[in-house]
């Protein structure tokens, strides 16, 4: 049944009839085991069996809005804070590959060995999508592992209307997706998939005859030889429901329509003048924040936090908050197909009520 989605799904998303993969707990753990692929795949030599070597120091690069977990792998891999390189993003917050070049060449007389470049798809903070066909061509000139974090919005590459911002998705090595963000299902299950599913069994590559025979063949069936788990629940019992159910349209109708309200709040915003934008919308995810002419960034953080303070307390609707470019911003996640027009205009409405409330107490 695993298999069964796994293959569909990389098939939707263009990815080659060799490619493969399973699932797993979560991105955060997809994210570690795409990089431990990386690294056993582009090392030089077997690090699972011997160990990293002296002088051996391994890097990555990844965007400054790339998702927490990528920095949590690299550290539980051991290479340390430094290996985690940050590439500079342009205004819209996407990874700039103009400094692709430049920062390896600086990681190289630094004695750090780049082996994977990370794209995003989308982040978690803004909902941008990163430029994955030019990131691709770097890895490819570069002979680098590339591996796209796709939990949140990867699944826009089966989407007719949205695949085009993940133009460049078919030639990663890895890819994450999670079923519980733009695929409608409940948590928690994860792809991980594979352009070449060889370097994902030597991950593992170890002895425990008990449940890792070594006959010399890929067991596709069987996931402990390619994951940090052996037991786990059945994963793939409802996605695949979903896809016998429905068929594929269910999946595509469920981001689109997400991804459609994302747009939708954006003009909503766009036409407030006591609200503003912190980028424009790529995916389902918003980010902005309550202007008052004459106020300092100092005032703007502080009040639009109390909001975000007040609204979590109330219950009646669910934000939260994020940092960009040192300015607090009120972040949405429109994840509800049947939220709508009503309920956006209701929540700025109710914010501006809940800011004469902060008038008066301070």
């Amino acid at each position: 049944m695993g298999q069964l989605f796994i293959r569909w799904l990389a098939g939707a998303i263009g990815f080659g009839d060799q490619s493969e993969g399973f699932l797993t707990s979560g991105g955060s753990l997809g994210n570690l085991t795409a990089l431990l692929a990386a690294r056993q795949n582009n090392s030089g030599f077997n690090v699972w069996k011997e160990g990293h070597k002296t002088g051996y120091k391994p890097a990555v690069i990844v965007s400054r809005e790339a998702h927490y977990s990528i920095a949590r792998s690299v550290q539980i891999l051991g290479w340390g804070e430094d290996a985690v390189i940050p590439a500079p993003v342009d205004d819209n917050l996407a990874l700039d590959p103009a400094f692709l070049n430049s920062l390896m060449e600086k990681a190289s007389a630094g004695g750090r060995q780049v082996i994977a470049v990370v794209g995003n798809a989308c982040t978690t903070s803004t909902g941008t999508y990163d430029p994955l066909d030019k990131i691709a061509d770097f890895c490819q000139e570069n002979g680098l592992w590339f591996h796209v974090d796709g939990a949140h919005g990867g699944a826009a590459a089966i989407s007719p209307q949205y695949k085009h911002l993940t133009k460049g998705i078919t030639r990663a090595d890895s890819v994450v997706i999670d079923f519980h963000k733009m695929m409608g299902i409940s948590a928690l299950a994860t792809a991980i998939l594979f352009s070449n599913p060889e370097p994902s069994y030597a991950n593992f590559d170890q002895e425990a005859s008990y449940i890792l025979e070594r006959n010399g063949g890929y067991e596709w069936f069987n996931s402990a030889k390619r994951t940090v788990e052996c037991t786990k629940n059945m994963m793939a019992v409802k996605p695949f429901a979903v896809l016998k159910l429905y068929g594929p349209r269910f999946f595509v109708d469920y981001l689109e329509t997400c991804y459609d309200n994302g747009r939708l709040f954006a003009r909503i915003i766009d036409g407030h003048e006591d609200f503003e934008l912190a980028v424009q919308p790529q995916s389902n995810i918003v980010c902005f924040r309550y202007l008052r002419e004459g106020k300092d960034d100092s005032w703007l953080n502080k009040v639009n936090s109390f909001v975000r303070m007040k609204i979590m307390e109330e219950g009646r609707f669910y934000i939260v908050q994020t940092s960009i470019k040192g300015k607090t911003y009120l972040r949405t996640s429109l994840m509800n197909p049947f939220t709508g027009e009503k309920e956006m205009k209701g929540l700025l409405s109710h914010i501006s009520e809940l800011i004469n409330t902060y008038h008066e107490d301070n």
